[in-house]
């Protein structure tokens, strides 16, 4: 089966409904973007479930989303649609001759054996839980982490994870290689459901994220990518034309946002008639500037854990920054990270901005590797930009999120 099907897969329970119907709750959780329904009941007889599955399956269709039917076979069988067993329902070969070759079967386990045996027996996925405390099946039991990733490298079809999952928990299920979270009382227990699927159908996009697997080498920025440095930049300008007696345009950061330093020295000088020359208010403000290198800036949460991550894994690291190397080496010495880098270079070695192109082959020729081997982390859209018409592969800041 597709296993992007699983993504975000909704199981009703009518004990969250309170005063509302199945039908209008099912309606907004589809609206919110749920990828499969299970119909649950596990207190109707036959013919009231098949009735409230019609109904349902009416919902269903009109968002293109498939309808499986908990345990009752007979139901599934007679709408023509596929279902869901546990340990204890009929097996997967009985299910398989009652709904056909081609029905999507999934199969509730809890251990690498159960999972192993459903797989081989015909399952189209697996259900794999409570892989966190829940009030929805008080007798579940709890499958941890470790056998949870041991069910998903031993098998082949996807899982799909259950149990105890809401907003808040949902991201520590990233990188355990499931296909997607299956949710009851996240979803019908909501106020408002459609916004409650909205809400972690965002964070399962992001979970299910493949994991960042880097190449030999990475060229990486300094301010605003590894240091948060980037504020006290925005200011810089204006804090010092207010030194000289002068008022900031509003826009001025919007100006000079993209120039290096002798740029800025530059239209400072000429846009605000300052007395001083070029080369004494780029002095400064390389004054100002080291100031927040040697004792203010700060490394980005997370930052130091990607550096040694690419260390780990032996990747060779070039920081390039459009600071100067001597100014950038203060913060690196002050924050000890020095020693991750096989390289320090400044846009001032060669004479170009990070909007060219040039400027990052001439540090892949610095680094010794191949540019197809090697990415560029940036936060600059410019800069991305003239790393990508280098043709580097480029990540953002977000990485290290």
């Amino acid at each position: 089966m597709n296993p992007n099907l699983l993504k975000l897969y909704a199981i009703t329970d009518r004990a969250w409904l309170g005063e509302n119907s199945l039908e209008s709750v099912v309606e907004q959780v589809l609206q919110g973007g749920a990828t499969l329904l299970q119909l649950r009941e596990k207190n109707l007889d036959d013919d009231a479930f098949l009735a409230e599955a019609r109904s349902i399956l009416k919902v269903c269709n009109r968002h293109g989303v498939p309808l499986l039917i908990n345990d009752n076979l007979e139901v599934a069988r007679q709408l023509g649609i596929g279902a869901h067993i546990g340990q204890d329902d009929a097996s997967i070969q009985e299910a398989r001759r009652i709904l056909g070759p081609d029905a999507i079967i999934g199969v509730s386990c809890n251990c690498v054996q159960q999972a192993i045996e459903a797989q081989r027996n015909g399952a189209s996925y697996l259900g794999v839980g409570a892989v966190f405390k829940t009030g929805t099946k008080l007798d579940a039991d709890y499958v941890d982490r470790r056998e949870l990733e041991a069910i998903c490298a031993n098998t082949t079809i996807p899982v799909v994870a259950i149990g105890g999952i809401n907003a808040d928990n949902a991201d520590q299920l990233a990188g355990s290689g499931i296909a997607g979270i299956s949710l009851i009382s996240a979803l019908f227990s909501a106020e408002n459901p459609k916004l409650a699927t909205q809400t972690i159908l965002e964070k399962v996009e992001k979970l299910l994220e493949p994991p960042f697997n880097p190449p030999p080498a990475a060229i990486i920025d300094l301010d605003g990518t590894l240091l948060d440095s980037l504020p006290e930049w925005d200011k810089l300008a204006d804090n010092y034309l207010i030194s000289k007696g002068k008022t900031p345009q509003p826009n001025l950061l919007s100006i000079i946002g993209e120039m290096e330093l002798p740029q800025s020295a530059k239209y400072l000088k000429d846009a605000y008639d300052l007395s001083e020359d070029v080369d004494t208010i780029q002095d400064q403000l390389k004054k100002a500037i080291e100031h927040v290198y040697s004792h203010k800036a700060q490394l980005f949460p997370n930052a130091k854990f990607l550096l040694e991550n690419l260390q780990r894994q032996q990747v060779r690291i070039a920081l390039f920054s459009a600071t100067s190397v001597p100014l950038a080496k203060q913060a690196l010495n002050r924050l000890k990270i020095t020693e991750f880098f096989d390289g320090i270079y400044s846009t001032e070695d060669f004479g170009v901005t990070k909007s060219n192109p040039d400027a990052f082959l001439k540090v892949l020729g610095r680094l010794g590797t191949a540019r197809d081997k090697t990415i560029v982390i940036e936060d600059a859209p410019y800069a991305i930009k003239g790393a990508q018409l280098a043709g580097f592969k480029t990540y953002t800041q977000d990485i290290l999120k």
